[in-house]
């Protein structure tokens, strides 16, 4: 793949105290090095883990990092993903821009005026709140939409005792049909029996959600966590192949190749808090690289 530069470098003017003005790239020489090819490698492998579930590729936060255009096409050509998962739909429209093209799940809220929006792009929302079913359903269109069901997560969702109301709410409105069916697994990788707990109430409730679908109904569940510890959460998607996130556990037993390197000069660093890069010399630095940060990107 050609080298690319993800995003370009940041220029905020810094008032020092001797009072000259500097670009934040030369407080900060971090750079992040991209491997598209062991990304897609990596999505691959969860592919071969899961079987005849897809793989939702989620690529929010600019991709955690990886750049989320380049790090979407390359998933979509090189890798056998059945769509794409954002968080926002403003992410979503990015995606869009550039063409890329398939599915595209938005999980999170959707704010302000952009419902209408959202459908034009031809963007799949994740809904649980009946205001936000009715905002799509006056595009006047059409429209796939997924629900979510909180079964422990206590984040986004509807309740499981509030769900016969919601499915009544969204059949008043003709244009909508629900496509999917999802809930977040909140511990998978630390606490067996609530992914257990909250499967079996995911369980209990598809039934109830396939019978308003009236078509095919997508199940999905298992995060990165879930697909290791729980494969009765590999239903339909497999969500969040996170763009090649490090993940302690997967290291283990998947042997991902690492899509994301941290450089600082000679030096590369773990993105792990705390720890320490295997395949470098011993070098203990203060690491300033935030979350979903500008910074210089080299690709190889």
């Amino acid at each position: 793949m050609p080298v690319h530069r993800l995003i370009p470098d940041v220029r905020r003017s810094e008032d020092l105290s001797d009072g000259k003005s500097v670009t934040s790239s030369r407080i900060r020489p971090t750079r992040v090095e991209i491997d598209l090819a062991a990304l897609a490698a990596n999505a691959a492998r969860v592919k071969e883990l899961v079987g005849a579930a897809g793989v939702l590729a989620v690529v929010k936060a600019d991709a955690y990092g990886h750049g989320a255009i380049p790090a979407a096409r390359a998933l979509r050509e090189h890798a056998p993903i059945a769509g794409l998962a954002v968080s926002l739909a403003e992410e979503g429209f990015e995606l869009r821009r550039a063409g890329i093209p398939g599915p595209i799940l938005v999980m999170g809220g959707v704010y302000g005026v952009t419902h209408r929006e959202l459908v034009a792009h031809g963007l799949t929302p994740v809904v649980s709140e009946l205001a936000d079913v009715e905002a799509f359903a006056r595009a006047g269109v059409a429209f796939d939409l997924h629900v979510k069901l909180d079964t422990g997560m206590a984040r986004l969702g509807v309740r499981p005792e509030h769900l016969e109301a919601f499915l009544d709410g969204i059949a008043a409105f003709p244009n909508a049909r629900i496509a999917g069916f999802m809930t977040h697994l909140a511990s998978a990788d630390v606490d067996p029996d609530l992914t257990r707990l909250q499967l079996e109430r995911f369980a209990a409730a598809a039934p109830s959600v396939r019978a308003r679908a009236g078509g095919p109904l997508t199940l999905h569940a298992a995060n990165t966590a879930g697909v290791y510890a729980s494969p009765a959460a590999q239903i339909g998607y497999r969500d969040g192949v996170e763009a090649g996130r490090d993940d302690a556990r997967g290291r283990q037993r998947n042997d991902p190749r690492r899509s994301k390197r941290y450089r600082n000069g000679d030096h590369e660093y773990n993105a792990r808090y705390g720890s320490l890069d295997q395949y470098k010399q011993e070098y203990r630095a203060a690491f300033q690289q935030g979350y979903e940060e500008g910074y210089r990107d080299v690709r190889r």
